[in-house]
């Protein structure tokens, strides 16, 4: 089960690898205009340990004045994918705050190289798959924004949160994490397939349960 740790800043967790914030695209805490057009997203995990996210085709786009989620700044993604070529396995726990915008809702998480996802998948919601195994849970899609949350202990277990409630829990043969993680789509065949249209607040990734 997950817990609430005592922390102000992602940065005061142990294990953080990727860290990216809608609100601090590049790091300096000065954001380019609305709707500009980007090509990487940067992480700001200690030490960048796994690298920024880059783009795989066209480029998403910022937006920080209207629609916002939950008053915050988001990426828009729509079509184009931000990548990074980094297995992060499946000892993991990853979470993100997104929503589908309309048009494409195919993934608004995946992987590139491997058949992961977690949040959404062809017009479905609150789906969660580990590469090698079958898809856990499918619901009805909405527009709103949700924070998703996916962790596995490299072994024998992984998990499933939305929005804060723990929705499932399931043991057995794990199946592989994220070996390339994207943004905006991404179905093991190619960054640049099951794309959306949505938009990314920030993404946390951790190399542990």
């Amino acid at each position: 089960r997950l817990q609430q740790p005592a922390a102000s800043q992602p940065t005061d967790i142990s294990g953080l690898t990727v860290w990216l914030d809608a609100n601090n695209l590049y790091g300096t805490g000065v954001n380019p205009a609305d709707q500009t057009a980007l090509t990487a997203w940067v992480n700001m995990a200690p030490g960048s340990p796994v690298g920024n996210f880059v783009n795989a085709g066209n480029y998403p786009y910022y937006n920080w004045t209207t629609n916002r989620m939950n008053g915050r700044n988001f990426v828009h993604f729509w079509g184009p994918v931000f990548c990074n070529a980094n297995n992060l396995g499946n000892n993991v726990t990853i979470l993100y705050a997104g929503r589908m915008s309309g048009g494409a809702n195919q993934r608004l998480l995946g992987a590139g190289n491997n058949n992961f996802l977690l949040g959404y998948w062809t017009g479905n919601m609150n789906v969660s798959h580990w590469a090698n195994t079958p898809s856990q849970l499918v619901g009805a899609l909405d527009y709103a924004h949700h924070i998703f949350v996916g962790t596995a202990n490299g072994a024998t277990a992984w998990a499933y949160n939305a929005d804060g409630p723990e929705w499932q829990i399931v043991t057995g043969a794990l199946g592989a994490g994220p070996n390339g993680l994207t943004l905006g789509g991404g179905n093991g065949g190619g960054y640049q397939t099951e794309t959306s249209y949505g938009d990314v607040g920030e993404v946390l990734v951790f190399n542990r349960m």
